[in-house]
């Protein structure tokens, strides 16, 4: 007996005497549909039930009160519920029959409709939106599959369920985690994707406009790409614009399809109610001359002439205008009178401690004006990039050409400005310089204390905005006042982060927020610097702790872009880590408040970079070049994203691109002496400068030479030299945290060069050291590793498991000295999660069977419910190979939960690394090569060395070329030989079978 007649049976057993099923029209979303005859009232029905895999998490009891809440809706554009209750434990609820056919079934035969229909149809939909809304119930699953088109009438089915799913879930299920009570995937908004708990009502209004734009263009609007891509696309990608996919459509129907699409709900219509009387305000124009495509042919080609001269006429009389225009405004047309450029200030007298006033006025001004009256500020760094340009340094300008350079910015008012003073006093005095009309520039001057400047500023800043915009007492959007010295630690910090000295940036900020607790800008610049340079994980979790309370609670006091940048910094589930998704939407938010911040596109570059095989973005690397080079348009003396264009160009093997960076790169500074200047050197086979860079490692300090090691661990090239780096450094490493890290990159070093052996002798004698025995352990099962010392480190794993087994981990503190709370808890279960993976290779399950309810029996404190996510992602990993390995039947539905759970990224590079290989390997033994390598690809990159990149890169040319993306599997080959140019002789046949493969797809791609 089959599994649907089994489910049909069952069904009509306990329904027997109420219904007889007639017609079994297969699944319907989250349920297996009949036809049924009612018997009491000789009428067909509608019969929906829940499938097993899902009913087996859910309340019966609670499913059916929730269905009969919504059984309430009576509506002629709903299709009503008539009932509901448990057959044979499986959940269902009925329907009247509508005869008729489904929009799905409509637009698969048809295609895009004609407008008037369309709009037909989005006037129903609206309707039962509008009363269901009214109700107090959100349907959230609006697709063309719930949408009834019959008698000209279109209907929507299925209100409540999702709800009703979602509420019945028991603790157990796991239900948002497979994501199957939130909605369809291609009609999800994105505070759905994201499981916002606060989304609302609009998330149908969303669904609603992607319904639209589908009825009009006869496609989905992110169509062709896979679930998780299609989570992904909803909250980060911007649609196409409407009207650019269909000429017909009216322009204001467009603009309300595009404002249902919004990604942020605040900038959707507020109720269906809104979009109902739009909609009715909305009627399809009749032409009143014909189209090209009505005409015969002959007269479409004069149609067509007419038409192209009558667009050059148009264009000509444009131009013509536009040149009267510029002659009498002598200004570019993008000029904003609400914009205003801050030039430097100019330092009177010899005083060299206010030098550094300067070019911190104009950040000082800048967060100061944003915000009040309507007014912006050019970015500053744009603004002084523009500025040196013009003055051919950092001198001063003539008014004249200062004007020119606002202009150029498109500001319609500029700021100039000087400062003066002795030891005990200081003089500001401004003036604005406006573009606006003829009166008199407001001027202010304003002496005080030298350490007074704050004050000194707010008043400057009140009166040339009172005055500059008819303002009697206008409201300050500011920083919070605050002293002399704590502004001059943050200016510093900002120069220093510029700069890619994030290390003495950090300092410098954390000195800034020690004198002033609420310097909120100087904490979102401590923020920014966690994760870049040498910085310990104990600094960094209190520049996390300290940056993260100050700028939490004085959000609402900055300007709205620096507001936006510490969302991306946060996270919208502070203090839980932000996850992948929320911190691209919210740098796409900020490129788009603030276009010419370089720091905004910097944030999108990154996340990009870092997070985009999480998120799904195929072209992922491409676009973090774009962002990364409109940072360096627009401020070139911002270095940091040098770094990650460096290695983005060497792994996609551009050595043009590489070149470019380079030499502006050498414009900055020197880079004789660098591992940017070897990776260059390497990857352009320039041998005499990598001779020259080589003959000069042994003069360098300790510092460039490990970071070296992690650059070529990183970024593929040089793994030879950072051996020889590491033989430098042998000799200081010999006590504590330093011998460790040595023998851990060491050992990272061998491993990734396919030399187990070197490996073996590396950690010969350390491994007691919990860290070096897990990397041990896991290399020996996924990298290669000697198989030996894998299992001697395993056993030395063994008494730490057994002790930390014996106490439930709901004890366990979230936080230990100098570490983050997530850190800690991660480093306390790593333990055990080694040594269970590494018995599961081995084919025994038996340490992950003690370990999974271990890791599920956590139980984070009442104000950190977040950390739970942690454990359980790890339980997920174990689960979903116990249950493979034991062919247990919720094996597929496990492992979509582990995919699921690690969809937007965990902060722990490691353990993304090895869910992603062993979630492709399950999905490969499924036969599944697609999701495989969607889970490959599922890993983050770049935060610090990449764990088992050589084995990673293996796997990924290998399924991609199963997959037929050739040209991926010839990239990924190219890098793993890089990496394994001299293996030893048990890797040998394994690096020699890449390098047949890598021959055999050229050729194929040569022969194309």
């Amino acid at each position: 007996m089959t599994a649907q007649s089994s489910l049909r049976d069952t069904l009509q057993h306990s329904l027997g005497h109420t219904y007889r099923l007639e017609r079994d029209l297969g699944g319907g979303g989250m349920s297996r549909v009949f036809v049924a005859h009612d018997l009491s009232l000789g009428r067909e029905v509608v019969v929906k039930v829940l499938p097993p895999e899902l009913a087996e998490g859910l309340s019966a009891e609670r499913f059916t009160r929730e269905v009969k809440l919504a059984a309430r809706l009576q509506h002629a554009n709903i299709v009503p519920v008539l009932t509901a209750g448990d057959a044979g434990g499986l959940p269902y609820y009925t329907m009247p029959y509508v005869r008729g056919q489904s929009l799905r079934e409509r637009l698969s035969r048809e295609g895009p409709l004609p407008v008037s229909e369309a709009v037909g149809i989005l006037r129903d939909v609206t309707r039962a939106l509008a009363y269901a809304h009214g109700e107090g119930i959100v349907h959230r699953d609006i697709k063309p599959e719930n949408v009834l088109v019959s008698g000209g009438a279109a209907l929507v089915t299925d209100f409540g369920i999702a709800k009703a799913v979602s509420a019945s879930a028991t603790a157990s299920a796991g239900i948002t985690a497979v994501g199957i009570a939130l909605g369809t995937p291609a009609y999800m908004a994105p505070e759905q994707a994201l499981a916002d708990a606060t989304a609302d009502h609009r998330v149908d209004l969303y669904a609603l406009g992607v319904l639209a734009w589908e009825m009009l263009v006869g496609r989905h609007m992110f169509s062709g790409r896979p679930a998780q891509a299609l989570l992904a696309a909803h909250v980060a990608e911007a649609p196409p614009d409407l009207a650019t996919q269909r000429a017909d459509v009216p322009a204001a129907l467009a603009t309300l399809v595009m404002r249902l699409i919004a990604k942020r709900p605040d900038d959707r219509p507020e109720s269906a109610a809104e979009v109902l009387r739009l909609l009715d305000a909305e009627t399809t124009p009749r032409a009143t001359t014909p189209t090209e495509a009505a005409l015969p042919r002959g007269s479409r080609r004069r149609y067509t002439a007419l038409r192209l001269a009558a667009l050059v006429g148009v264009a000509l009389l444009a131009l013509a205008a536009g040149v009267m225009w510029w002659r009498a405004r002598q200004a570019p047309s993008n000029v904003s009178a609400s914009a205003i450029a801050i030039a430097p200030f100019r330092v009177a007298g010899a005083d060299p401690s206010l030098a550094y006033l300067r070019e911190g006025m104009v950040d000082l001004l800048a967060a100061k004006i944003s915000g009040v009256g309507g007014l912006r500020a050019i970015d500053p760094r744009t603004t002084l990039v523009t500025w040196r340009r013009a003055a051919g340094g950092d001198g001063d300008l003539e008014t004249d050409a200062a004007v020119r350079v606002a202009r150029d910015l498109g500001a319609g008012r500029l700021i100039l400005g000087e400062i003066a003073g002795t030891g005990t006093t200081l003089t500001l005095s401004a003036t604005m310089l406006a573009d606006v009309g003829g009166s008199e520039p407001p001027r202010a001057v304003e002496t005080g204390p030298a350490d007074s400047l704050p004050v000194l500023v707010d008043r400057i800043v009140a009166r040339l905005v009172s005055l500059g915009t008819g303002e009697t007492a206008p409201r300050l959007a500011a920083l919070t006042s605050t002293s002399l010295p704590a502004l001059r630690a943050y200016l510093e910090g900002r120069s220093l982060y510029r700069a890619s000295s994030t290390t003495l940036a950090m300092q410098a900020f954390f000195r800034a927020v020690e004198i002033d607790s609420n310097f909120t800008l100087a904490a979102l610049g401590l923020i920014r610097t966690v994760g870049w340079g040498g910085q310990s994980a104990a600094d960094q979790a209190r520049a996390t702790a300290v940056g993260g309370r100050i700028l939490h609670r004085g959000r609402d006091r900055l300007s709205p872009a620096d507001a936006a940048l510490a969302d991306a910094a946060l996270g919208p589930r502070y203090p839980a880590p932000k996850t992948y998704a929320e911190w691209f939407a919210t740098a796409e938010r900020l490129t788009t408040l603030a276009p010419e911040n370089p720091e905004g596109w910097f944030e999108l570059g990154d996340v990009l970079f870092h997070g985009g095989g999480v998120l799904g973005i195929p072209d992922a690397d491409q676009r973090a070049i774009r962002a990364f080079s409109h940072v360096l348009a627009l401020d070139s003396a911002f270095t940091l994203p040098f770094v990650h264009l460096a290695s983005l160009y060497s792994e996609l093997g551009d050595t043009a691109g590489a070149r470019r960076l380079f030499a502006m790169r050498a414009r900055v500074d020197s880079l004789a002496q660098s591992g940017f200047a070897m990776r260059f050197a390497i990857l352009v086979g320039d041998s005499a400068a990598a001779r020259s860079f080589r003959a000069g490692m042994e003069r360098m300090q300790r510092l460039p030479l490990t970071a070296l090691v992690l650059s070529a661990l990183f970024n593929h090239y040089g793994l030879d030299d950072a051996q020889r780096a590491l033989d430098l450094l042998a000799p200081e490493a010999i006590t504590g945290d330093t011998r460790t890290l040595h023998t851990s990159l060491a050992h990272r070093v061998a491993t990734e060069r396919g030399r187990p052996r070197e490996a073996e002798a590396v950690v010969k004698g350390t491994l007691s050291t919990p860290s070096i025995a897990s990397d041990v352990a896991l290399t020996a099962v996924l990298a290669g590793g000697d198989s030996a010392v894998g299992a001697e480190a395993a056993g030395k794993l063994e008494p730490i498991v057994a002790a930390a087994l014996k106490t439930a981990l709901a004890g366990v503190p979230p936080s230990s000295e100098g570490a983050a709370p997530a850190t800690a808890l991660n480093d306390h279960v790593d333990a055990p999660l080694v040594l269970a993976q590494y018995r599961l290779a081995m084919g025994d399950a038996s340490v992950a069977k003690r370990v999974i309810p271990w890791l599920r029996s956590y139980v984070p404190p009442k104000d950190s419910a977040w950390l739970r996510e942690f454990p359980e992602a790890r339980a997920l990993l174990l689960d979903a190979q116990v249950a493979a390995l034991e062919r247990r039947p919720d094996a597929a539905v496990v492992l979509a939960q582990l995919d699921s759970a690690t969809r937007f990224g965990q902060h722990d590079p490691r353990f993304t690394t090895v869910s992603s290989l062993v979630a492709a390997r399950l999905w490969e033994n499924r036969g599944d090569v697609g999701r495989a390598l969607a889970a490959l690809r599922r890993r983050l990159r770049g935060i610090g060395p990449n764990h088992y990149e050589s084995t990673w890169q293996r796997e990924l040319g290998r399924l991609a070329a199963l997959a037929g993306e050739r040209e991926a599997a010839i990239r990924a080959y190219r890098i793993y030989l890089v990496r394994r140019a001299s293996p030893e002789p048990a890797l040998a046949a394994e690096v020699a079978h890449v390098r047949a493969e890598l021959a055999r797809l050229e050729r194929a791609s040569a022969g194309r």
